[in-house]
Formats: C-alpha cells, structure tokens, sequence
C-alpha cells in the first residue's frame, strides 16, 4: 500500500477519515463476513490529554467508554460509571537479562519470581483491576492449564539466593507508566 489516504481494512468497519490530534471515524461495514456491527459508526476521539480528560468525558456524557482507565482513576469513580473489568491476554512483565550475573543463575530467577507476592501486586498496584496470571502471559488462553498456581515463598527463596551466592544481592527497580500508555495505541 502506497496510498495513505485511502486506507485498507478488515473487520467490521470501514474506513471513514481521520484528523491527527482530534478524531478517527469508521462506518459500519454491513457485508462483513461475521457479520455487521450493532452500531452505525465508531468515532475514536483523540483530542483527550489525559486519563481523567477521558474518564470525565465519559462521566459528562461527551463519550460512551474510556478503555484503558489507570485502576485508581477506575477505582475513584466505580460508583459513577460502569468499569468493564475482564480478564484477557494482556500481562505485565518483569525482565531480566539471564544471560548476565546474578540472573544467569537459575536460582536467582526462581527466587525472585518466589519474593514476588502476585495477590499484593493485584490488590496494591492495580487496585484489584487485575488477575494473577501464575507467570503465564495468556492465562484466558483455551489450552491453559488452570491448576498452576505461583508460590510466594520468601524462605525458599532466601535459600535459593544464599546457595547461588547471591543472599545479599541489591538491584535498583525501574518503573515508569510505560505500560499503561503502552495499552492505551
């Protein structure tokens, strides 16, 4: 495709215009193969700055749903709007490089995953907007096996870290709101 203008597609909607910065829209595509869409049109307002811009158009009125609202903000409002909270393939991940010391020590990596308290994360972090998927980045997946359950265990992991040498290993943790600006393209 070398013409932008006139973009191809597949799915339910077709190709209506877009304005950088302001909005995109897209008609219903009655003929497609699975069938039309219960709506005439989708318009995707870009013109929001920020979270609660988006929350508060939705709060207003000015907009039917805001995907993606960080869980406080979500949490904030629960009794002004209905949050759509389900799980899905989507998972955050932590990562280490494994092929540098101290994780390229199996020992470290199983004991790091053990001082991981996955419920704390859910609770805490995501203002129990979340689901502990058990280090399986598609838990909803058709095949998954549902009877794996990730261990917290602090005092197997302390003796993970003193056989691999590694009992007073300090590392800085780098966080950013990556993650949510990442769901939100």
């Amino acid at each position: 495709m070398t013409d932008f203008n006139k973009p191809i597609g597949t799915g339910p909607f077709r190709y209506g215009s877009f304005t950088p910065g302001a909005s995109s829209t897209f008609p219903a595509y009655r003929d497609y193969w699975g069938g039309g869409p219960y709506v005439d049109e989708l318009v995707i307002d870009s013109s929001y700055t920020d979270d609660a811009a988006r929350l508060n158009a939705v709060i207003s009125n000015q907009a039917q749903i805001a995907p993606n609202a960080p869980a406080a903000l979500a949490k904030a409002n629960a009794n002004r709007v209905v949050i759509g909270n389900s799980s899905g393939p989507q998972f955050m991940a932590i990562v280490l490089r494994v092929d540098v010391p101290p994780f390229d020590d199996p020992r470290v990596v199983q004991a790091l995953k053990l001082l991981t308290n996955r419920d704390t994360i859910v609770t805490d972090a995501w203002d129990g907007y979340a689901t502990v998927g058990n280090d399986c980045p598609c838990p909803t997946f058709q095949y998954w096996d549902s009877s794996y359950h990730a261990v917290y265990d602090p005092e197997k992991a302390k003796s993970l870290l003193k056989a691999a040498g590694a009992d007073k290993l300090s590392m800085p943790v780098v966080t950013a709101p990556v993650f949510l600006a990442w769901l939100r393209q």
